[in-house]
């Protein structure tokens, strides 16, 4: 009976933590632009295996009440299917599976139809790789803040980046084969 009693404690967090990280694809939508931004790679790497740490933990926590919710495997390769499998086993609803998958296409959408800022998916690589630019090969701590694209001639486009220093550049991007693209810093 006690046994019971635990695991209906267990339930709630537990939902929680499923709650948490079937929304995470749409929680994702929000942090992007912060993450993007600051150029921070240690937080967006944390950020981008939080729903699987979350899935494992709640695994975990199921597994000291001497419940198997699957294989050790699902939570940290694909943690949908942890999710659709651990409601299956407690004998739950999909609605945690559904909510990811909604949220998930919230996402795909959201990464091809981009809000907030009116930057395009090419502006925003181009800004990107202007960040890149300045680290790498010029050495310089500066980023680029946006790209505004000013003229567009076939595949080449002209913009005017805005840096950290509060300068404006010119570049120009050039979209190539294969979705991979170009920049150039104006002279």
């Amino acid at each position: 009976m006690e046994s019971v009693e635990n695991q209906s404690k267990l339930l709630i967090p537990s939902n929680i933590i499923a709650t948490c990280a079937a929304i995470f694809p749409l929680i994702a939508v929000f942090f992007d632009r912060l993450l993007i931004r600051y150029d921070n790679n240690i937080i967006g790497q944390i950020f981008t295996i939080l729903p699987t740490i979350l899935c494992t933990i709640d695994y975990l926590l199921w597994k000291k009440e001497g419940v198997t919710v699957g294989n050790i495997l699902w939570p940290i390769l694909l943690y949908p299917v942890y999710i659709w499998k651990r409601s299956n086993i407690l004998r739950q609803s999909q609605v945690f599976f559904w909510i990811w998958l909604a949220s998930f296409i919230i996402f795909i959408m959201y990464l091809i139809f981009p809000i907030g800022d009116g930057q395009s998916t090419l502006e925003r690589s181009a800004c990107e790789i202007t960040t890149q630019i300045f680290k790498e090969q010029l050495h310089k701590p500066i980023s680029c803040r946006s790209v505004g694209i000013l003229e567009t001639e076939g595949n080449v486009h002209y913009a005017i980046a805005e840096l950290s220093n509060n300068n404006t550049i010119d570049i120009s991007i050039t979209e190539m084969s294969g979705g991979r693209i170009y920049v150039e810093i104006a002279e």
